[in-house]
């Protein structure tokens, strides 16, 4: 079965099922996300009005901005609507009013937050603009923009902004922030007051690192708070680092991620180390922990980049069916559905093509051994869950025309020969995982 060709072209889904990078369908993902994103704020104006919510009148107010400013600096608010966390903070609001809860309960998941939206597209767009908003707990956030913390007050506090120039002034009662335009503005302190700026590190097209949004991931996450400017340092030399090493030995890779992926979340490490995550809610974010060094850095690119892509096929195909079922899977310690399945054997095909190229570029006898290994853990693992996703009955009929493409692309994997010693190592770690796991939970 082919897909609703007004939707997306076979081909196209095709190409996404083989793995192979095309930009055409690279482009089609990236629109129907920002579908999505503007289908999502229409809707959380209707149905706050709708629902006689008590900010139904700021949230008219705030969308008329918006559209006044976007008549002015149409680029500037496409660029903040397509934001990850505009996205992930719009879908918690719609979460909260369709289950009815009060204001109160909701955190900083308030409709009225449209109106920030508004001032950060003025800030990027140089828009002159005089705006009313309401403190989140003591900070006013401007989604890709920064964040404003006003010592002592309350949730809910009135604030006034005012963008003039590029720049803008943000006033809770007598307290005030103001940032000059620049592409990266000075952080503003004193007794009262603090400015925090979202970050862009330099590589590709630009890509943020956000430490300040309120929806800037998952809320059970460990996100880190604010990073000290060494810290920034250190995540910035190893993102540059990883990204050079895509740009000269994975250029194809490196063209999807600098496509895809727009904002990176700093994570707390994990017991075991680098810990890394994506989430359908925020298209174009990835979270993780810092990896140690570059080749770490661009191999967590290369899977989250996969799950990305997947994330936003699925908002557009069902391409698995509800299952209690549960099944092993060699890159995780617990059971996953047939929905993790698929996420992580997409991704780990990601992971072992990545490891096909980067094996040939390794010039010391360690680290080739190593990535010779790695490849052949993955493109492995991958191939065995590809097989149990087509044999399960899981998949709609799209499900398995994808599953069958992913499989094939696999096999070609699979032909490519691997030293001894390599494929020796990658089938022992494999039955101690395997081992392990039945362990830990019994028969698959």
């Amino acid at each position: 079965m082919t897909p609703a060709a007004h939707l997306m072209p076979s081909r196209l889904f095709d190409a996404l099922a083989r793995n192979d990078s095309d930009p055409e369908a690279l482009s089609l993902l990236k629109r129907s996300q920002y579908s999505k994103h503007l289908l999502l704020l229409r809707t959380l104006v209707e149905e706050t009005r709708r629902r006689g919510h008590p900010q139904a009148s700021a949230v008219d107010d705030a969308y008329v901005l918006l559209t006044e400013v976007q008549k002015r600096a149409p680029a500037a608010v496409e660029s903040v609507i397509r934001y990850p966390a505009v996205g992930a903070w719009a879908l918690r609001v719609l979460w909260h009013l369709v289950n009815g809860h009060p204001p109160g309960a909701c955190g900083a998941a308030q409709p009225r937050r449209l109106a920030a939206l508004a001032v950060s597209a003025a800030v990027r767009g140089g828009v002159e603009l005089t705006a009313r908003l309401r403190t989140e707990g003591a900070s006013l956030s401007l989604p890709s923009v920064g964040r404003a913390i006003f010592h002592g007050a309350d949730e809910g506090s009135p604030a006034r902004a005012r963008a003039c120039g590029g720049s803008v002034e943000l006033t809770v009662g007598r307290k005030r922030v103001t940032v000059p335009a620049a592409a990266r503005p000075v952080p503003v302190s004193s007794s009262f007051a603090t400015w925090e700026d979202v970050r862009l590190l330099p590589l590709g097209s630009g890509l943020r690192i956000d430490d300040t949004d309120p929806f800037r991931f998952m809320p059970e996450a460990r996100q880190r708070g604010r990073l000290p400017e060494a810290e920034v340092a250190r995540w910035a030399r190893t993102a540059v680092e990883g990204w050079q090493l895509l740009a000269e030995g994975h250029r194809v890779l490196a063209a999807e991620v600098d496509e895809l992926i727009s904002m990176l979340v700093p994570l707390a490490a994990g017991r075991r180390g680098l810990v890394s995550a994506s989430t359908r809610a925020a298209f174009g974010c990835v979270a993780l922990s810092r990896p140690p060094d570059a080749a770490i850095m661009a191999v967590t690119l290369a899977h989250e980049v996969q799950h990305v892509k997947l994330a936003a096929l699925l908002d557009l195909f069902p391409l698995v069916e509800s299952a209690p079922a549960r099944y092993y899977a060699p890159w995780r310690d617990d059971p996953r559905p047939p929905m993790g399945l698929l996420h992580g054997t997409y991704a780990f095909t990601g992971v072992a093509a990545f490891w096909s190229r980067q094996r040939h570029a390794e010039t010391s006898p360690r680290a080739a051994l190593k990535a010779h290994t790695e490849f052949a853990r993955w493109r492995q693992a991958a191939m065995e869950t590809v097989q149990l996703l087509a044999d399960g009955g899981h998949l709609t009929p799209l499900g398995r025309g994808f599953a069958a493409g992913l499989a094939g692309t696999l096999r070609e994997l699979c032909e490519q020969s691997v030293p001894a010693e390599a494929l020796s190592r990658a089938r022992r770690a494999a039955a101690l995982h395997r081992a392990r796991w039945r362990e830990r939970n019994g028969a698959a």
